[in-house]
């Protein structure tokens, strides 16, 4: 199971970066993924490691990607800079939550941390 997992996750992942390199950018560009991979590391983390959470922190991260799209539109005044790095802010956010209940959940077992 743990092997096909692997294949199918690196053919995903095969997939996702065709994907992004010949419909988003012609070619491949540098930094054309624009940190999303440190969102999808938020997700997997935030998700407890577990498929379902992962989804819904997933989720969660994509509806504010899709914010940062949409509010320039909206508020014109602020600067876009500002806008474009809420998932980013939300991301960081999330991971800080995710230490603080691993930290507790260290605590009630007893487990001293370093």
């Amino acid at each position: 199971m743990r092997a096909w997992s692997l294949v199918v996750s690196g053919a995903l992942a095969g997939l996702g970066g065709a994907q992004l390199a010949m419909f988003n950018y012609v070619g491949f560009a540098r930094d054309m993924t624009a940190g999303r991979g440190f969102i999808a590391l938020g997700a997997v983390l935030l998700g407890a490691r577990h498929p379902v959470g992962a989804l819904l922190a997933a989720l969660l991260f994509g509806a504010f990607e899709g914010l940062a799209v949409v509010m320039p539109g909206l508020f014109a005044d602020a600067p876009a800079e500002l806008i474009r790095m809420i998932p980013f802010v939300v991301t960081i956010l999330a991971l800080m939550l995710f230490s603080y209940r691993a930290q507790r959940a260290l605590k009630l077992r007893g487990v001293k941390s370093a």
